[in-house]
């Protein structure tokens, strides 16, 4: 009797051994993935936190747009090529950009135009040139956007002068947008004497 009670016992306590055994192997491989997940979770916010502290860089932008007159106008009229708005991509002054393009527009693209009023009298609209400017100022290319005119010929004879502009030493390549006009009626602002008209 004495036997069996002691045999008992030992079969007693090898079962709550086993029991305890299971128990922490569980806890061991619970708190193992635990350790992982909380790994793979700092990696991933590393991971984050890096890629956000370095933004891509936002390129500037700036853009001019004519103002119609909205004092004493009168209306003229013939072949007139307006420029109506540019939009910069790079560092290059909007002054220096606005002068030689509208220079060019004005004396180099109305002739364009006047031809396809020669060919087409009622012929009105818009031309949208892109230009790639170098470092050095030279145009490297110059490519056609939006343009609503109806002539293609015209477009295309104001893309030859646009392609030999210079606009001087600029410290990164610079893209342009412009916006030309050309129509046969025209508000001016009437000028007093003396004062100098600017487009």
């Amino acid at each position: 009797m004495r036997n069996a009670y002691m045999i008992g016992a030992l079969l007693m306590a090898g079962c709550g051994s086993a029991a305890t055994g299971a128990t922490e192997s569980e806890v061991a491989v619970a708190s193992g993935d635990e350790v992982a997940s909380s790994r793979d979770e700092a990696a991933s916010s590393t991971t984050e936190t890096t890629e956000g502290s370095q933004p891509a860089a936002a390129e500037e932008v700036v853009v001019w747009e004519r103002e119609e007159p909205n004092h004493r106008t009168q209306t003229r009229t013939g072949a007139f090529a307006v420029l109506e708005r540019i939009e910069l991509r790079g560092p290059m002054p909007m002054d220096r950009a606005r002068r030689v393009v509208h220079r060019g527009v004005v004396n180099e693209m109305r002739p364009c135009y006047q031809q396809g009023l020669d060919r087409s009298p009622d012929l009105e609209g818009t031309v949208v040139l892109h230009l790639q400017v170098a470092a050095d100022g030279s145009v490297v290319s110059v490519e056609e956007g939006e343009s609503d005119l109806a002539d293609p010929e015209v477009a295309a004879c104001a893309r030859r002068p646009a392609a030999e502009w210079t606009f001087g030493q600029i410290d990164r390549p610079t893209s342009i947008e412009l916006r030309a006009r050309f129509t046969r009626t025209i508000m001016r602002r009437v000028i007093p004497p003396g004062e100098r008209f600017d487009m």
